[in-house]
Parts: structure tokens; C-alpha cells; sequence
């Protein structure tokens, strides 16, 4: 019996030192680990999207369609469809904070509209600026980069799929 209740301890406290798979997010230091691709819920309503995550890019980025300007009270506003994992196509508005030039692969600088959104990756939901693309020829729709990451988020770049966006509660940063 003793060397039973030991082996239960024992296995206690290893369950609690190995990290936990699936979708509860591990912390270290408070900030939650990711791995380099995840899902995230973007906008308002929460639309879910694939998205890689890259230490490397400046802001984030989203693939946008059907692009629209528009004035609203006197300021622009930026009408666009966001298609979700399940394939579904959400039409979202945001004020227009500026446009940008994003150096793309093919060296080419279009111009690129920026609005601020609310992003969800795991536990951690922020309002940053996100620059609006069409990313057809990107492995992933999003982009989520060191304007959404920086102090909140630790990447393990061997590892995909940690976390499930769960910001219903969380207040944004």
C-alpha cells in the first residue's frame, strides 16, 4: 500500500511538471506558448482563420477580399469579406488607419489599407493594427507578428496548434 500511494504521488506530481496537450494554453512567465501556426478569432464577431506566426514580420496581416472605401461621420472606413476556416464569408468595417507599403516577395510595394481589430490567439485578445491583403497565394490567411505578440506571447517553433482562440472573457490589451 505505501509503495502505492507513493507511485500515485509520483505520478501526480509528473503530470504536473509535463506539458499538457490540446488546447490548454501553457504559460511561462504569464505569457502563453504558441506554436508557429495557430488559429485566431479576429473582428467583433470572432471569425476564426489559420494563421502563421512569425516573430519576423513587423505587424500582422490578413487576407481581405472584396475591399471597399467608404466615409462614415466624416472618416474613412474600410468595408471587406473575411472567409473563415469553415469557409464562410463575413463582410467586416473598420475605420481606415492608414495605408502602407509592404515589401512582398516579388519586391513590388502596393499599398495596403490598415484598420485596428480585435485578435484572439488562445487566451490573449488585443486590438492592434492589422494591415489587409489579398494572401490567395500564402499558405495561411493571417499573419500574426510582433505587434500582437511582443510581452504577451511565446513562440515554440516546433510546434503547431496549441491553442484554440477563448477570448470571451478576456479584456483587450
Amino acid at each position: 500500500m505505501p509503495r502505492l500511494l507513493r507511485m500515485a504521488g509520483i505520478a501526480r506530481i509528473l503530470c504536473t511538471l509535463v506539458p499538457m496537450t490540446g488546447f490548454a494554453s501553457e504559460t511561462v512567465d504569464q505569457k502563453i506558448v504558441v506554436g508557429i501556426v495557430e488559429p485566431i478569432a479576429v473582428g467583433s464577431s470572432g471569425i476564426v482563420v489559420n494563421a502563421k506566426i512569425d516573430t519576423g514580420a513587423d505587424s500582422c496581416s490578413l487576407d481581405a477580399r472584396n475591399i471597399q472605401t467608404f466615409e462614415r461621420d466624416g472618416r474613412k472606413w474600410i468595408r471587406f469579406d473575411v472567409t473563415s476556416r469553415d469557409g464562410r464569408s463575413d463582410p467586416l468595417e473598420a475605420p481606415l488607419v492608414r495605408t502602407v507599403r509592404i515589401r512582398g516577395d516579388d519586391r513590388s510595394l502596393p499599398r495596403r489599407p490598415v484598420v485596428r481589430l480585435p485578435v484572439c490567439l488562445g487566451s490573449v485578445r488585443r486590438e492592434v493594427e492589422v494591415n489587409l491583403a489579398d494572401r490567395r497565394r500564402y499558405a495561411y490567411p493571417a499573419l500574426v507578428g510582433r505587434n500582437f505578440l511582443a510581452g504577451y506571447v511565446l513562440v515554440d517553433s516546433g510546434r503547431e496548434r496549441l491553442t484554440h482562440p477563448d477570448c470571451s472573457a478576456a479584456p483587450p490589451r
